[in-house]
């Protein structure tokens, strides 16, 4: 898939949506959507597709190939925030020869080309969060970017912070309703083949070792409300 990852620029936030609409989108769990759950394949690339994000390359490779099968332009984006010096995506090692080579190119320079597939990492980065006053804005960026049917797709998970669990989701959905983008699709990645989880034993952690493994990770499918992009 031929496909630039892209930085981007704040844009105008759109009209916001009614208290009764924004009470519908969850914070926790999507309750109405239809969810499905995506097992690595066989030999599958269970690395990092992007640096300083957790979603492998084989769901990568997998979410090009079912929402954009006849190729074409796709961004990939990190939201506003002080957790992203810079919003190009870095591609690892492991990532697609797609993605390794893409130029990064502006935003609105992609919306005259009309994006077949965009995706946001929107992975918690410790210690920060997105730019909320910005995130409609960026979302509104990105709608006008998309061709007519043309998905958005948004990666995030939940994360350990001092305050407790964080999840990121509710907030990005809600900024992406604000503006415009309808949501459609709630995916479940399970980053390791169901044999690989060990029976549940009791035991003591190592001081300063991690809690625990990541055993999954989640892609929002979003697009256009109205059907066609501006």
């Amino acid at each position: 898939m031929s496909a630039p990852h892209s930085t981007h620029r704040a844009g105008k936030t759109p009209a916001g949506i009614s208290p009764r609409t924004c009470a519908l989108i969850p914070t926790h769990g999507s309750p109405g959507v239809p969810h499905s759950v995506w097992l690595p394949p066989r030999d599958a690339v269970r690395a990092p597709a992007v640096a300083g994000s957790a979603l492998p390359v084989w769901a990568l490779e997998r979410a090009c190939a079912q929402f954009a099968p006849s190729g074409g332009p796709a961004a990939v984006l990190h939201p506003p925030g002080p957790g992203h010096a810079e919003r190009t995506a870095r591609a690892t090692d492991a990532a697609p020869a797609w993605l390794a080579a893409a130029p990064a190119v502006d935003l609105a320079d992609t919306g005259r080309a009309r994006l077949a597939l965009a995706l946001v990492l929107a992975d918690p980065t410790p210690g920060t969060r997105a730019a909320s006053e910005l995130l409609p804005g960026f979302f509104a960026e990105i709608r006008a970017a998309l061709r007519p049917g043309a998905l958005l797709l948004v990666h995030t998970h939940p994360a350990h912070t001092k305050d407790g669990m964080h999840d990121p989701a509710g907030e990005l959905l809600r900024a992406a309703r604000t503006a415009g983008l309808a949501y459609l699709q709630h995916l479940v990645l399970v980053h390791h083949p169901l044999t690989a989880v060990a029976p549940h034993r009791a035991h003591r952690l190592a001081p300063g070792g991690p809690a625990h493994r990541r055993v999954h990770s989640d892609l929002y499918a979003l697009t256009d409300a109205n059907g066609t992009s501006r």
